[in-house]
Parts: structure tokens; C-alpha cells; sequence
């Protein structure tokens, strides 16, 4: 009998020294153990993790010195490697250097996580072997369900929802995945987790999607300006347009850095052009914006006055929506975004529209990057290039 009284004590003194000072106003105990022993029975309040339920009061988990651990060292080791040489051997080394840190993989979340926002500075966002990668640092056959209520509840979710966010972002940066990816997530999560049925709605869409559009995008966009305002300025102008390239300040197309214009123009809107009264101005107005999945092009047109078609009560009103802009005549884009080099455009414009050299042209140039309204626009003028 001494020996369970001397127990008893020992073990209800033991949780009463664990039991951690907190004041967050709950008054009920997170969580409540009894020890019994004997006849009659202790109950203490033993909170099992300190850290977690120390921001009770605040509404906010503190990180665990285990995170803040990895955290850390995942910055170290990305910012190591950007000191040298950025590209996809530099990434795939930082990962061999977590795999090779710690046989248990402990912190391989953070990890994976900071590891997701390096990817467009590594230039990897669109290589499969490095999504690859990423997905077999996680400890194989711990997080496989092993019986029904495992499989129909979510089993280990942060790992679950860590590998779905690299699957998100192969489907954000249209990355097919692999037969490798497939056999990764089985043997971590094994067939029925969330990982593997989205790795199976990513298979199912994709090959369907890939060839739907009717006017597709080069695989890689080239790099060379020219290059690229030729490919936008054919998706936004007609099938017949012709394209031309001027070079200014005497450069051509192999110097370093000449400032070009690329001029897109139809049969149709030359002879539209070519009948548009004199008395009438035009407008060259921009810059428009024009994406090419991540690249940014502006591109800026000629157009002709709104007709006054307000007056004329026996035309449809689907005439009147068409030209309630004014007709275009010509587009181009430029990497010199100023009143100088569209003026340019507009002489260069006169050699195949002669009869545009008698019309008065209005540059509207203004801003369109963050705002409608017009931002840091030039001084709006009449010039009549005709005229000397």
C-alpha cells in the first residue's frame, strides 16, 4: 500500500509541474486526464502541446521550434545556391542537400513550400523533374492509409494538401505530369488520397484542352522583340494583313537594341483609308495592352472619328455598336513607346496610303497599366503631316 500511495503522488505531482501557466481567460481546460490508481483517482489538466495551444487567447498557433527550425533552413539553403549559378542543377542540388540533411525528412513541408516560391527564379516553374522532385522528398509508405476509416477521412491532411499546391502549380504553369509523378504520390499516399485524384483530373483535362485553341502559341516564345510583336499583332489583326517592319535611326535588323515598328495593315483598311474624308481627323491612341501568357506587349492603333450616326434614326442599332468606336486602319507596336517614334508610323504609313499625308491626325496617347482614366498623358495636338 505504501508503494501505490508513494506512486499516486509521484504521479500527481509529475502533471501538476508539467501543466503550463497560461492565461487566456478559456475556462474550461484544453484538455483533462485522469489518473487513477487504487480506490480513488487524481485529475490534473495536462496540456500536450505547449506550443500549440499557447496562442489560445489570440486566436493564433505559435510555430514549433521544429518549423521555425526548417523554415529557416530552407531559406539558408535556397539563398546559398542563389548566390551562384540559377538554374535547374542549382535547384536540384538544394533538394539533394534537404534529402541528404536529415534520413527522417522532418520539416520536408516548409521545405517543399519554400521551395514552390523559388521555382520561377530557379527557372524550373515549367520542368517536370524538378515538380518530380519535390514530390519524392515526402517519407514513402507513412501517410497510406492502412484500413477504411483512414481512407474515407483525410488522412494526414498537411502532407495531402502540401503535395495538392504542387499540383496546383504544374496546372497553373501548364505542366502535364508524368508517369513518374503517378507512381510518386501512390507509393506516398497510396490510391484513393486527394493527391492522386487530382494528379487524375489533371490527366483527364489536359490532353482535352491542349489543342482547343484555334490560333495556339508557340511552345517557347521567342525573345527577340520583333519576333514577338509579329505573333501579337497577327492573333488581334486579320488573317489577310500584311506585316511590315521599319527600322529607325538607321539601325536594321542586326543591331544591338534598334528601336523597330511593326505595322500591320489589310487591303480592307487601305481602301477604307483612302476614302475617309479629309475634313475628318484621326486618332492615334494607346498604349493597349496585349498579353502572350506572361509577356506583356503594348500595341497602338489608327482609327478613324466616330460616325454621327445619332441622328440617322433608319440605321439597326447593330450598325450603329460597330462604329460607335470609329473604324481602325492600322496597328502597331514599337519598343519606343513615344510621340516621336508614331509619328514616324504615320510617315512611314503615307508610302502605301498616300492619301492619308491630307488628313489631320490627333495623337491620344495615354496610360492604361494601372487605371482607366488617363495617366501622365502628352499633350494632345493637331499635326498635319502634309503640310510642311
Amino acid at each position: 500500500m505504501a508503494t501505490i500511495k508513494f506512486l499516486r503522488g509521484a504521479l500527481y505531482h509529475l502533471s501538476v509541474s508539467r501543466r503550463p501557466a497560461i492565461h487566456t481567460g478559456v475556462s474550461q481546460p484544453a484538455f483533462q486526464t485522469k489518473c487513477t490508481l487504487g480506490p480513488s483517482f487524481y485529475s490534473a489538466q495536462i496540456h500536450t502541446c505547449p506550443q500549440r495551444y499557447s496562442g489560445i487567447g489570440r486566436g493564433k498557433a505559435l510555430p514549433s521550434k521544429l518549423e521555425k527550425s526548417s523554415l529557416v533552413l530552407s531559406k539558408t539553403l535556397f539563398e546559398e545556391a542563389s548566390l551562384e549559378e540559377v538554374n535547374k542543377e542549382s535547384f536540384k542540388q538544394v533538394v539533394k542537400k534537404f534529402t541528404e540533411f536529415d534520413k527522417r525528412r522532418r520539416g520536408h513541408i516548409q521545405f517543399i513550400e519554400t521551395a514552390l516560391r523559388y521555382m520561377k527564379y530557379f527557372k524550373v516553374e515549367k520542368d517536370i523533374d524538378a515538380y518530380n522532385a519535390l514530390l519524392d522528398i515526402f517519407p514513402k509508405g507513412k501517410y497510406v492509409p492502412e484500413n477504411v476509416i483512414q481512407s474515407i477521412y483525410n488522412h494526414y491532411p498537411e502532407q495531402q494538401i502540401c503535395a495538392i499546391k504542387v499540383l496546383q502549380l504544374m496546372e497553373d504553369n501548364t505542366v502535364l505530369p508524368n508517369n513518374e509523378t503517378k507512381d510518386i504520390l501512390i507509393s506516398v499516399f497510396g490510391k484513393r488520397a486527394h493527391p492522386v485524384k487530382k494528379y487524375q483530373r489533371l490527366m483527364y483535362w489536359f490532353p482535352k484542352f491542349r489543342n482547343i485553341n484555334p490560333f495556339p502559341l508557340p511552345k517557347e516564345l521567342p525573345t527577340d522583340p520583333v519576333k514577338l510583336s509579329e505573333i501579337g499583332l497577327k492573333r488581334i489583326a486579320e488573317y489577310e494583313a500584311k506585316l511590315k517592319v521599319f527600322y529607325l535611326n538607321g539601325s536594321n535588323a542586326e543591331s544591338e537594341n534598334a528601336e523597330f515598328i511593326t505595322n500591320v495593315q489589310s487591303a480592307e483598311q487601305q481602301e477604307l483609308l483612302s476614302e475617309h474624308p479629309p475634313v475628318r481627323p484621326l486618332y492615334v491612341e494607346g498604349a493597349f495592352h496585349l498579353w502572350l501568357r506572361s509577356t506583356k506587349l503594348t500595341y497602338f492603333v489608327l482609327r478613324g472619328d466616330p460616325f454621327a450616326l445619332g441622328d440617322d434614326e433608319t440605321l439597326n442599332e447593330d450598325v450603329q455598336q460597330t462604329h460607335a468606336e470609329g473604324p481602325i486602319f492600322a496597328m502597331c507596336m514599337t519598343n519606343n513607346s513615344c510621340q516621336e517614334t508614331l509619328q514616324s508610323w504615320i510617315k512611314h504609313l503615307q508610302e502605301d496610303n498616300p492619301h492619308l499625308a491630307r488628313i489631320p491626325v490627333i495623337f491620344n496617347l495615354f496610360n492604361l497599366g494601372e487605371t482607366t482614366e488617363t495617366v501622365g498623358s502628352l499633350p494632345t495636338e493637331t499635326h498635319l503631316l502634309g503640310e510642311s
